[in-house]
């Protein structure tokens, strides 16, 4: 439904980073009613006052949709109650699209760790065959003087992490009726 995914047609993105750390962001592209063949991303440097960071760092990719359960319960075993989501990062560009399609793109923007503290700004430009012009976003970014610690920064202990980030599914393992718990 792409009214409930619609938020804007914004093409402008910000955010902070540590030298080390790695900035993600999501561009979603509407085929509308025609296909779209081989929609491909530019990528440029970006620059600012004390450095540069290559357009290497910079990785967009398609992301594929699975089925995931939604709502608050219900029978779990029924297909009625999955909708399909974006969650596999699985490849890099150029792809083509079915007519009438979301697609989400994934950026993932790696800051090197000897990058220079300060304000970045650069551009990914999407096109594709059927185009009459590309699209471009302006991407910006500010690096702190800070470093963000790898795992074998003395001080810090090797750990590991199990998320569980939907709720329905971490509810019904743990036997809470989900209707009362998401409400």
């Amino acid at each position: 439904d792409y009214d409930d995914v619609f938020i804007g047609s914004g093409t402008a993105w910000h955010d902070i980073a540590w030298k080390g750390d790695r900035l993600s962001s999501s561009i979603l592209v509407l085929s509308k009613s025609n296909p779209v063949t081989g929609l491909q991303a530019t990528v440029s440097d970006f620059k600012g006052g004390a450095g540069t960071i290559p357009a290497s760092c910079v990785t967009v990719s398609a992301q594929k949709e699975v089925k995931a359960y939604i709502g608050r319960g219900g029978n779990w075993n029924n297909d009625a109650n999955k909708e399909n989501v974006p969650d596999v990062i699985y490849g890099p560009l150029p792809i083509d699209l079915e007519a009438e399609r979301l697609q989400s793109l994934w950026i993932s923007i790696d800051i090197p760790e000897e990058a220079a503290a300060g304000a970045y700004t650069g551009t990914i430009t999407l096109d594709c065959e059927e185009a009459d012009a590309p699209i471009t976003f302006q991407y910006s970014f500010e690096v702190l003087d800070l470093v963000q610690p790898d795992g074998d920064t003395e001080g810090y202990e090797p750990f590991s992490v199990n998320l569980w980030q939907y709720p329905f599914t971490t509810a019904r393992y743990y036997g809470i009726p989900a209707a009362d718990s998401f409400g």
